[in-house]
């Protein structure tokens, strides 16, 4: 076998481990929201109680995944990702073994810290040990695995919750992701990342220090980029079908055809902007043209006399221009990142997703309750163009970052 084909087989192995354990990060998001019919009758809780739950879970996450980016550059992704998949894998799994409400909300907490590792680990790992030539492609897959992960957990725990009780299903579902920690450790030999042990160095570091890496303009760029697309997707996915039944008077099963048809584009845009990011070190060209065209279409839905069927295309056409940009988003980041601070970088502008993702509910929530649905389009749309200028700002004034101090 060549050195070259020798290669080949190790990138394919690190980048299906590490999607495997992204997968299953989106899949665990997801495991509780279809028990939740279960859940009400167990615990006499209500649906704002479960969502309280859920809340829990995505604060703890987002809150620790610039500290958990910290511990990656510091001890190593690989052992990092490790224990944050045993952990969350091992809080679903106890989940199953409780008939308290309140263990479910503090065993949520930890599968949140769990979550919180998996993008500072997973792109320090990917940015490390896959060549550079097949870096946008690496990062697509793994943006693809995630969102198989969210498609696979409804269909799964509906069927696991049927035929074995939300105890066993939880149960089920942490056990695979055990399993898959296994796999890590005892085939997780190709999972490098650079980590450097100056002592002087960390020593010499205060917390100010080490936090003015944050305030840099370019990491703070990327921050805000990340931040927009969320918004502009996580909207969406949560308040895209009501909008359209309103604005368009379409029945429910249409609108969440539209919904669907710019989710699957999407998935589809991501793996072709992976082969894009290969082909050009211009990826702040292939961001903005795509999140243009999206942020266009997407304000023009409810401008057009749109029928179902030209409603769908012009969606899906939206999904599939965002879709192409999220390898190259990914390349932007890690360009921005120093030298041995991948880690810290990418848990902190991934951070980003989970405010946008927090904020886009609450707006446009109140959006639609004031009888705006087509200022939430056109809300979606404006966070879509800011992201356009975060990235063209990005381009003009960010340079390579020098190489900061180890952890």
């Amino acid at each position: 076998m060549t050195a070259a084909a020798i290669e080949l087989r190790r990138d394919i192995k690190v980048i299906s481990l590490v999607g495997l354990a992204h997968m299953l990060s989106h899949f665990y998001q997801l495991v509780l929201p279809p028990l939740f019919p279960l859940l009400t009758g167990t615990f006499n809780v209500s649906f704002t109680e479960l969502g309280l739950m859920m809340t829990t879970f995505y604060v703890v996450s987002g809150v620790c995944q610039t500290p958990a980016g910290f511990l990656v550059d510091r001890w190593g992704a690989k052992r990092v990702l490790t224990v944050g998949l045993a952990l969350e894998a091992g809080a679903i799994l106890v989940m199953g073994l409780f008939q308290s409400f309140g263990a479910l909300v503090a065993l949520a907490a930890v599968a949140g810290l769990g979550n919180s590792v998996f993008h500072p680990a997973d792109y320090a790992i990917l940015s490390s040990s896959v060549n550079q030539k097949r870096m946008g492609r690496a990062y697509s897959v793994h943006t693809f695995t995630g969102n198989v992960g969210w498609a696979l957990a409804p269909a799964f725990m509906g069927v696991a919750g049927a035929a074995f009780g939300w105890h066993g299903a939880l149960i089920l579902a942490g056990a695979i992701g055990l399993v898959v920690v296994a796999l890590l450790i005892l085939q997780g030999g190709d999972l490098r990342h650079e980590v450097k042990h100056e002592a002087g160095a960390r020593a010499g570091l205060s917390l100010a220090t080490r936090l003015q890496l944050f305030a840099t303009r370019p990491i703070m760029l990327c921050f805000l980029y990340f931040l927009c697309t969320s918004f502009f997707i996580v909207g969406f996915q949560n308040f895209g079908v009501p909008a359209m039944m309103d604005i368009f008077a379409m029945p429910l099963v249409a609108a969440s055809s539209v919904l669907t048809a710019l989710l699957v584009s999407a998935a589809t845009g991501i793996i072709v902007g992976g082969i894009l990011a290969d082909r050009t070190d211009r990826h702040d060209r292939i961001a903005m043209i795509g999140l243009l065209i999206a942020g266009v279409l997407i304000a023009l839905i409810p401008i057009l006399p749109l029928e179902t069927v030209s409603l769908t295309v012009v969606a899906a056409a939206a999904g599939f221009a965002s879709g192409i940009t999220y390898p190259s988003r990914d390349m932007i980041a890690r360009r921005a990142a120093p030298k041995g601070a991948t880690g810290k970088v990418f848990g902190f502008v991934y951070s980003g997703l989970d405010l946008g993702s927090s904020l886009s509910p609450t707006i446009l929530g109140a959006l639609l309750d004031h009888g705006e649905p087509r200022v939430l389009f056109w809300a979606v749309a404006a966070a879509l163009i800011l992201s356009v200028l975060t990235v063209s700002t990005l381009t003009r004034t960010s340079r390579r970052p020098a190489e900061v101090p180890a952890e």
